[in-house]
């Protein structure tokens, strides 16, 4: 899920990325929604005799888009609930089906849409293998460049359906699982996380391996997900979550940070968002088109301001900064040589704090 947030600065100097776009590559994974009217509420929502095919477009849009880079073959079925119009609180939220009879009485536990696409499972339920919600209370951009305080909400549609695939907790605030007991049930996701120390917060077991002061302690300092492939993409780090929350990166660059793209575009799935469903178990197909991404470490001093930005080789690539997020200058223009790049923005030097961000081309 992911909950409406005011628009958060990076840094002093900080920064914002667009995405490259994705290519037409045929879908590995079929998406199949099924919609809901509002009995309340008839004609809103995917129902909206203005608006709803185009919401209906948009999500079926980045749908076909996530099935196009996975690498396994699958059909799920979705289903949406009646859209929600209030505004507040969450504007998207997103579940998998846990069906009971597959359930085990503690231990790792799979949903319906990871059985199916990673596990190749097949489809024995007549039901949903997932389900989406969504809030059209807020003020929302289904395409081009949102203005100031208006959501991109096909971000908001990549996040909730990157969540239905597997990217989500069920450890609780007192770091019990899904039945609210001890030993538990746990998401495999669960078992990729770690304290601060590295140290895992649930075992195969479904035992919670921290004592409750412990759990508590990490939880709310914010605990991280390890796996290989997230380390290669995150400097060797695991990837940080945000505070007392078990499903979220803490890196605004991210399709899975707590907030969606507010005020400006978010297009694609992070090196770090690709990289947690490898470690899940989902083969994301090479040359999957990834944003660019802006590195450490950076630097401010005499000279200016410097960072490092990943990058495709022959891919054009704009860097430019703005103190407002509605005016943007350019601060330089190059077609990356290498993997990382250095930027160096000497103008800072007497400049008011500014944002940045990647254009391409």
């Amino acid at each position: 899920m992911i909950r409406m947030k005011g628009l958060i600065c990076i840094l002093r100097l900080g920064f914002l990325v667009v995405s490259l776009a994705a290519g037409n590559v045929p879908a590995a994974v079929t998406f199949n929604f099924t919609y809901f009217n509002s009995m309340a509420n008839p004609n809103t929502g995917f129902f909206d005799p203005v608006l709803g095919a185009a919401r209906r477009a948009a999500l079926e849009a980045v749908a076909a888009d996530i099935g196009s880079k996975i690498g396994q073959t699958a059909t799920v079925e979705v289903g949406v609930a009646p859209s929600l119009l209030t505004g507040t609180g969450f504007i998207g939220t997103a579940n998998q089906t846990f069906l009971n009879a597959a359930a085990p009485a503690a231990g790792i536990f799979d949903g319906e849409v990871y059985r199916r696409i990673v596990l190749g499972e097949p489809d024995n339920n007549p039901g949903f293998d997932g389900g989406l919600q969504f809030n059209f209370g807020y003020n929302v951009a289904l395409s081009g460049t949102p203005a100031a305080g208006q959501a991109y909400m096909p971000d908001v549609f990549r996040h909730e359906l990157t969540h239905m695939l597997g990217y989500g907790s069920l450890v609780r605030a007192n770091g019990r699982g899904r039945n609210n007991q001890t030993p538990d049930v746990y998401s495999r996701f669960d078992s990729f996380l770690r304290t601060g120390a590295g140290q895992p917060l649930i075992d195969n077991g479904g035992n919670l391996l921290l004592s409750l002061e412990a759990f508590t302690t990490a939880y709310t300092a914010g605990v991280r997900f390890d796996g290989p492939a997230t380390r290669a993409a995150n400097e060797g780090e695991p990837l940080l979550f945000y505070f007392s929350d078990t499903t979220h990166s803490r890196n605004p660059a991210d399709v899975m940070y707590v907030s969606p793209a507010v005020g400006y575009v978010r297009d694609a799935w992070s090196e770090r968002d690709i990289a947690v469903l490898r470690d899940l178990g989902y083969v994301i197909l090479p040359g999957s088109p990834v944003p660019p991404l802006f590195l450490k470490p950076f630097t401010f001093d005499g000279s200016g301001f410097g960072f490092k930005l990943s990058t495709q080789v022959n891919q054009s690539y704009r860097i430019q900064a703005s103190t407002n997020l509605s005016d943007w200058m350019e601060v330089t223009n190059f077609v990356a040589t290498a993997d990382v790049v250095t930027v160096l923005d000497s103008s800072a030097i007497n400049a008011s704090p500014r944002f940045y961000r990647s254009v391409t081309p």
